[in-house]
């Protein structure tokens, strides 16, 4: 009398083709990911605002350069590391406050 085979456990014959698709469908991802974040960087990093165009920022009282710069970069007007770096340079960074 013969046993029957084992039926536990993973099918190993789909193991390696999994593998493979798996393998496949990280790399697609990756080269769409980096085509994404390429065109980004050649288009303008998301900036969306015409020059000379007025736009409005709200910043609270006692905000930090730092927090300035992420909400001028969430608004479309500058790039945050950008404006830190000129902050940084010109030493205004206590100089920076809320209003118009």
């Amino acid at each position: 009398m013969t046993n029957p085979p084992e039926t536990t456990g993973p099918d190993r014959r789909f193991t390696k083709p999994l593998l493979i698709l798996g393998a496949a469908l990280f790399s697609v991802a990756a080269l769409v990911l980096g085509a994404l974040l390429l065109a980004n960087l050649v288009s303008g990093g998301g900036l969306n605002v015409e020059p000379g165009i007025p736009v409005t920022v709200e910043v609270r009282a006692g905000s930090s350069a730092d927090a300035i710069a992420a909400n001028m970069e969430a608004a479309g007007v500058v790039r945050a590391s950008e404006l830190e770096q000129v902050v940084a340079d010109q030493g205004v960074a206590s100089q920076l406050q809320a209003g118009t």
